[in-house]
């Protein structure tokens, strides 16, 4: 440097800077050369660097941070992600504060040790579970299970797993759940009558559907093969008249499509067999109270609660396809003079 005088300032005398490989990382015989052995996220210290799987965010997720999109491993973040900000993971996304109106994709789990107060913008998707003291105003799919502390309130929430709202505050306030593994609360709507839909397992009319489809698609298929004969579709174009080929050819092109959505049909009535067959053992539970406006569907069986009851449990009846309703009415104070 130079001072104000124009005179030269020597450098101090420095130190030689030493790098120490950290974990996951390995270094040359010279010291000249540091490889990853693992794929993962780079990690700078003062001595050295490393390999991790978890990328730390020690703050809020804002305007200073940026969106997060990892590669590899998984993120924490120990404050909030703000309204508008991204975080996409491979791995677990962890937030030690809450969630707003931001974009959350994990590929494993996302732990919210606070809440989820969205404003009905953005959304949490994972690959695992999803779990968060509250839901206010939320978006959430999971292919897991969703564990909430304390209260849903006007959620849109969808779940492959279980849905629970956990706690003397589990309560689930209006909104849309969609799950294949049942819903446990301490109560389910609000003495308002705000409108709560639960809908759980496959659509029974659905199936009805591609079964009268499969049926008929059968009786065409017997029909055309009996117009055709037996053999191959080599044997059966080599004994029909050439001026008939063409309307043949066509028939077997027509014969060969219907054996796929055959197939198509009977694997998708296999699939909602196995998901219905599942149903008698899923339940919704409200252990205190389920309140007028719950509207309970499971496998298109649809119950609407229209008084108060305790102890509310919905399940769906296999053999007579139906829903069975248990809990004690709630008789008001004032009833009957």
């Amino acid at each position: 440097g130079m001072n104000v005088l124009g005179e030269t300032i020597p450098a101090r005398e420095g130190h030689p800077y030493r790098m120490v490989a950290g974990e996951k990382v390995a270094v040359s015989a010279d010291g000249a050369t540091f490889t990853a052995q693992e794929a993962g996220l780079i990690v700078q210290t003062p001595t050295g660097i490393s390999i991790s799987d978890l990328c730390i965010v020690n703050k809020d997720l804002d305007l200073s941070v940026g969106n997060l999109r990892l590669d590899y491993g998984s993120a924490e973040i120990k404050g909030s992600v703000l309204d508008g900000f991204v975080v996409t993971a491979p791995g677990n996304v962890i937030v030690g504060e809450t969630v707003e109106g931001a974009e959350i994709v994990s590929g494993g789990d996302v732990v919210v040790r606070g809440g989820l107060s969205m404003g009905n913008r953005g959304r949490v998707k994972a690959e695992g579970s999803v779990s968060a003291k509250f839901a206010l105003h939320a978006v959430i799919e999971a292919k897991g299970n969703v564990l909430l502390g304390g209260p849903s309130t006007d959620s849109r929430i969808q779940a492959a797993g279980r849905i629970e709202c956990r706690g003397s505050n589990g309560l689930i306030h209006g909104g849309t759940l969609f799950c294949g593994q049942g819903v446990e609360a301490t109560e389910i709507g609000s003495e308002l009558g705000v409108v709560t839909q639960i809908v759980i397992g496959q659509d029974i009319k659905r199936g009805q559907e591609l079964r009268s489809e499969l049926t008929e698609l059968r009786k065409q298929m017997e029909h055309i093969h009996a117009t055709l004969g037996q053999g191959s579709a080599k044997d059966i174009l080599l004994r029909t008249p050439p001026a008939k080929r063409d309307a043949v050819a066509q028939l077997l092109k027509t014969i060969s499509a219907m054996h796929m959505r055959r197939k198509e049909l009977e694997s998708q009535l296999d699939a909602i067999q196995t998901a219905n067959e599942a149903l008698a053992k899923v339940s919704v539970v409200a252990h205190n109270i389920m309140h007028p406006g719950v509207t309970v569907t499971i496998a298109g069986r649809s119950y609407t609660c229209t008084e108060a009851m305790r102890g509310a449990r919905i399940s769906f009846d296999l053999a007579e396809k139906r829903l069975q309703v248990e809990g004690h009415r709630i008789i008001p104070l004032d009833a009957g003079g």
